[in-house]
């Protein structure tokens, strides 16, 4: 005797087995995008490098006050380096605006690179500015709260 496979039909009857995968679909999707896509370890990550960010733009401020390239010339450089991680990181949400965001971010902060690299103080005090302004509307919007954004599940 051939058994039926799962989904053909017996005789006159539907296999009562052929709907467990859409079941298993209905109770699992709702999970799998409620769940997150990043495990804690990396939150925590881009919590400190969030907190790094913040130091690198006190330390530009504080460049820009004393007129003092060389440290605004690192700081520009550090900035710019956790943009690129930024950028990285919001790549991998389906969060458009926080990606669109986080591209702006990045090319203002090579735009502070160049004008520091150039030495040219009124250029990188207004690259700086609109970095700010980019930050904060980022960080207005709290992204980081968004369900997608959560810690995934272990499995």
């Amino acid at each position: 005797m051939v058994t039926p496979s799962v989904g053909t039909r017996v005789g006159n009857r539907s296999n009562p087995y052929r709907l467990i995968p859409g079941l298993v679909s209905l109770v699992l999707l709702p999970t799998l995008l409620v769940a997150g896509i990043f495990s804690a370890s990396e939150l925590d990550a881009h919590r400190k490098w969030m907190d790094d960010a913040q130091e690198h733009k006190d330390d530009i401020r504080e460049a820009i006050e004393a007129k003092d390239l060389a440290k605004l010339r690192t700081a520009a450089q550090s900035i710019a380096a956790l943009t690129a991680k930024e950028q990285a990181f919001w790549a991998r949400t389906a969060l458009k605006q926080a990606q669109e965001i986080a591209i702006k971010n990045r090319a203002e902060a090579r735009d502070l690179v160049r004008a520091a690299q150039a030495s040219k103080l009124g250029d990188a005090q207004a690259a700086f500015a609109s970095l700010e302004r980019t930050c904060s509307s980022c960080h207005d919007l709290h992204f980081e709260k968004h369900p997608s954004i959560a810690p995934a599940a272990k499995p």
